[in-house]
């Protein structure tokens, strides 16, 4: 099992002003409560005891790993190794290529019955189809379809909508340290308002509920990630949303939360992380991406003057290059509170062409033309 009990110590502070310094921008590790030994939805791999190579175990909502799905009894299947890039045919199998038509086969997530989750049997998932197992309301749900301030799950949020009529993209935003909701403006630009013209709807949070385990300096929280699931299951329930469009976005602790993301919800299209990228949780744990998140991530950073938050945004593109996404980094080189909104035109491409289980990406052999000239594969 992952040790989730190393602390990251940050390395150089930042002289910010008005937003915090290192310490409190790139705090240690939290850890889960007591007698929790992993965050509910975590992914591992796992050796299986029949003599396959590995497995995989989820952890359940009581915070403990179920036993690795292997093939043989309990419904159980055998982990697929994705294999090799993708060939010109051919079904994808256990070392081989995956063909032009082929399928990745990932575990859904685990079917939940009161306290209790059992892993389920490996599906197939078909590129560039939408996720399954979305989540559903819990609650009443807010009116999603018009511009204005909601509540869900007694957090309130700002929300800019296309409004019903055709389902465009959901993309949310997490806002940094001492922010407002308002600030999805200033770092997404023009991507709002594409998103709204494409009847789309974008949801950007005024603040946490502040319980459990934080993803970076106790403004985000692994729980916050409930609401997302809230407002996902009501925009689906009123006819609002394209689900293969599902996207994160955020600036600073915002862009821990949805660098997170992408570990965290396997419904996840793709993210933009302005000076976030990876946390203190995720470097800590050393925490790999689960085979059913299948995201894209575009990670803008400020060069040198961006403290940690550039060796960050670079090792979390390692990790998503490796686990066969696609991670792309921007460095406009003016430290932690550069202009974001240079790159609305190219983020608003990105969004647009990594939908869901775009694997492998059509840019995976270099950008598109005109694209920012900051950014590099």
């Amino acid at each position: 099992m992952v040790d989730v009990s190393r602390r990251w110590s940050c390395v150089g502070a930042l002289s910010l002003g008005l937003l915090a310094a290192c310490g409190d921008e790139e705090p240690g590790y939290a850890q889960p409560a007591s007698g929790i030994n992993c965050f509910p939805g975590e992914v591992r791999v796992c050796d299986c005891p029949n003599g396959q190579t590995q497995g995989t175990s989820q952890c359940d909502v009581t915070g403990v790993f179920q036993p690795c799905a292997c093939g043989g009894a309990s419904n159980e299947q055998p982990f697929v190794n994705p294999g090799g890039p993708m060939g010109a045919g051919g079904a994808m199998g256990t070392g081989g290529a995956m063909g032009t038509a082929g399928f990745m086969t990932v575990p859904p997530p685990p079917a939940c019955v009161g306290d209790s989750c059992e892993p389920q049997p490996m599906q197939m998932v078909q590129p560039g189809a939408a996720p399954t197992g979305l989540p559903t309301p819990t609650q009443a749900c807010p009116n999603l379809g018009s511009d204005g301030t909601v509540q869900v799950l007694g957090r309130s949020a700002t929300i800019w909508s296309g409004g019903a009529g055709q389902r465009g993209p959901l993309i949310f935003y997490w806002h940094g340290t001492g922010q407002r909701p308002s600030e999805a403006r200033t770092s997404l630009g023009s991507i709002l308002s594409s998103a709204v013209a494409a009847g789309g709807l974008v949801v950007s949070f005024s603040a946490s509920g502040g319980s459990g385990s934080t993803t970076g300096n106790n403004v985000w929280f692994f729980e916050d990630y409930l609401v997302a699931d809230e407002v996902v299951g009501c925009a689906m329930e009123q006819g609002l949303i394209d689900p293969a469009r599902i996207h994160g976005s955020g600036y600073s602790a915002g862009g821990i939360q949805a660098a997170t993301f992408v570990f965290e919800r396997e419904y996840v299209a793709s993210v933009i992380s302005y000076s976030g990228s990876i946390s203190g949780y995720l470097r800590g744990a050393r925490r790999a991406i689960g085979p059913g998140n299948t995201a894209a991530g575009m990670l803008i950073h400020g060069g040198s003057g961006d403290g940690t938050f550039e060796a960050g945004s670079m090792e979390l593109a390692d990790m998503l290059n490796a686990a066969g996404n696609l991670g792309v980094v921007c460095n406009h080189n003016s430290g932690h509170l550069g202009n974001r909104g240079q790159y609305d035109s190219s983020g608003w491409q990105f969004f647009d062409t990594h939908r869901y289980n775009t694997r492998p990406s059509p840019w995976t052999g270099g950008l598109p033309g005109g694209f920012h000239a900051t950014c590099s594969l």
